[in-house]
């Protein structure tokens, strides 16, 4: 099933598009990165071939212009997609097209200037990683329909107050990195999901929660037990404010 409101235009006319749109946001062509204090070596760019185009399995866009600039609705017609990385300070609007990205397993957002993600994000059922760099106000509410995701990071997200309760369903998840502050500890009521991925240990590291498959397991339940009571005052004392 197609969303987004993809055209139904031919390769020629949606390809197009796409290079005109790399041309005027000064999207450098498809090329590869030599391996640089540690990290390895990976493509970037969009290529402006068509044959090249349609036959990526990974992409990596990236911007460093502080403009606003729209992501084209156009690229969740790259089926053929495993990556898609988007480093975009400009970017402040993913379209919901990537919902058709059926064969994605990593997605990696690292947009400053992002506040909501697409509910179509959903549909995404082979999604393994999912990393947002960007201060989001909430999560799609079916966030519980990605069955594969393994790892969720949430960076920068010190606004993120609604939790949606299918979060809870995604039983697949190993390691879950979120920024903390105040406002952004996890609702008590996900209590139950955190039991779970307790039983497989967490540590806090940097003013992050992160919970990760661990034989911590004794100290997991004597941190579980310390933090209940503040999870339900943090609940009490909003809904007095309410």
């Amino acid at each position: 099933m197609n969303v987004g409101n993809i055209s139904n235009v031919s390769d020629t006319d949606w390809v197009n598009k796409i290079f005109q749109w790399a041309d005027e946001n000064n999207i450098e062509d498809y090329r590869w990165n030599e391996p640089y204090r540690g990290r390895q070596g990976y493509w970037s760019g969009i290529p402006r071939d068509r044959n090249k185009l349609l036959n990526l399995t990974r992409l990596y866009i990236k911007s460093y212009e502080h403009e606003q600039i729209t992501i084209p609705s156009e690229i969740g017609n790259l089926l053929n997609l495993n990556e898609l990385d988007i480093f975009c300070n400009g970017c402040t609007d993913i379209p919901s097209s990537i919902g058709n990205l059926c064969n994605l397993t990593h997605l990696s957002l690292n947009c400053v200037r992002l506040k909501r993600l697409p509910q179509e994000i959903s549909l995404l059922n082979k999604l393994e990683y999912l990393l947002v760099w960007a201060d989001i106000k909430e999560l799609p509410k079916d966030v519980g329909n990605l069955s594969n995701l393994r790892v969720l990071r949430l960076e920068q997200s010190l606004n993120l107050k609604k939790w949606p309760r299918s979060i809870v369903k995604l039983k697949a998840l190993t390691e879950f990195h979120g920024a903390s502050s105040g406002n952004t500890i996890l609702p008590f009521y996900q209590a139950s999901w955190i039991k779970q991925l307790m039983k497989s240990g967490f540590y806090v590291e940097d003013g992050q929660l992160l919970i990760k498959r661990s034989r911590l397991r004794p100290l997991v339940w004597i941190f579980y037990i310390l933090i209940s009571p503040i999870l339900l005052l943090d609940v009490v004392l909003g809904n007095h404010k309410k």
